[in-house]
């Protein structure tokens, strides 16, 4: 018995219809053809038929390209004030992203994916962190390829729409392109390396189990002391290791040696989990894609503007937690003062010199 791709994806569609897409395999096409209608298909048919499903589901693919000008232009319209920019590819930005990105901590993180559709490309990611610790999506951008010329374009977008900002930080992953694009788009910006992805770099040069504890011990570190004794610990378990983290910078990766405040944020994590949160997306048409961000996006800032309604102090909850359990912590420590701004603190056996007139 045969069926053709497009009969097996009308038999089948209200099967997938509700599925993420990433779930919509062919191989779990094969199966379901042969259990629920009773042939065998090859992978290449199950395959088209799933395209066929989406194609029915979500738009055609080609088609879906024609589309994103006017979605751009509905995207304005709902949302004042939000920047969008297409330039044989495409890519766009929330006005609340603009509006919040001023509340946030002044760190970029960029992240990309691969998009699984038919003519595929890279979707780029910008995020930040706001003032209650929450992820804060920036930007988006569709470009053909991950190279100079697509994430210096993506950072001229970035800039041209959320402006410059003193004390900026972008942080990745080492693509080479990135620090390229930063630097050419944003010469006064501190660009630094995700200390996650600096590790899995060290761990085809070093094995040591030991590695992890110590580089990152190493990597938050305040101070010059605590950074030396713990580069040392990874010199004992790996030898030369100290010449290949200098070769990187330890400005680029080190909170001791960092030019700029982190604000704990070492790692391009919240771009990588807002990559995360549209996984299921890739294999969309472009438009369709761009509509379920948004989707997300309004989705999120509305829950959180709901939340800020209630809040009754200028701190956030987040910030309040954190002061509160610092305060139980301080409870233990003895303070005698040296000076009007100088003090000299004993947690147990340990002793410090706190100076409230330095900036750190």
């Amino acid at each position: 018995m045969q069926a053709s791709s497009t009969v097996i994806g009308n038999y089948l569609i209200d099967d997938f219809r509700f599925m993420s897409t990433d779930r919509s395999i062919p191989k779990e096409i094969v199966h379901k053809a042969h259990t629920n209608l009773g042939v065998n298909i090859s992978y290449q048919k199950a395959w088209r038929a799933k395209e066929h499903m989406v194609k029915i589901l979500h738009g055609d693919i080609v088609e879906s390209y024609t589309l994103i000008p006017r979605f751009f232009d509905k995207l304005v319209e709902s949302n004042p004030g939000t920047c969008t920019a297409l330039e044989m590819d495409d890519s766009g930005h929330f006005s609340a992203s603009i509006k919040g990105w001023k509340y946030c901590r002044p760190i970029i993180s960029v992240d990309r994916t691969f998009l699984k559709c038919k003519f595929v490309g890279i979707l780029l990611i910008a995020s930040s962190q706001d003032g209650n610790n929450q992820i804060f999506p920036l930007a988006f951008a569709i470009v053909d390829s991950e190279n100079d010329a697509s994430w210096t374009w993506f950072f001229e977008k970035i800039r041209s729409s959320f402006s410059e900002r003193a004390n900026l930080v972008i942080v990745s992953d080492r693509h080479l392109s990135i620090p390229k694009g930063v630097l050419r788009v944003f010469p006064d910006v501190e660009y630094c390396v995700c200390t996650k992805h600096l590790l899995s770099n060290l761990k085809l040069h070093f094995k040591d189990p030991l590695l992890d504890k110590y580089f990152f011990s190493c990597a938050y570190a305040y101070i010059v002391e605590e950074f030396e004794y713990h580069t040392r610990c990874m010199e004992s378990v790996c030898l030369n290791i100290r010449d290949y983290l200098s070769s990187v910078g330890f400005e680029k990766w080190s909170r001791t040696y960092s030019r700029r405040r982190r604000y704990r944020i070492m790692t391009s994590n919240c771009a990588e989990s807002v990559n995360s949160v549209f996984k299921d997306l890739r294999e969309l048409p472009v438009a369709t894609m761009l509509c379920s961000i948004r989707d997300v996006l309004q989705k999120w800032f509305y829950e959180r503007s709901k939340a800020a309604s209630t809040m009754k102090s200028y701190l956030t909850y987040w910030a309040e937690n954190i002061l509160r359990l610092e305060h139980e912590k301080s409870r233990r420590l003895l303070v005698d003062p040296i000076s009007t701004t100088e003090y000299q603190v004993t947690d147990e056996n340990q002793q410090f010199i706190v100076k409230l007139n330095v900036e750190c």
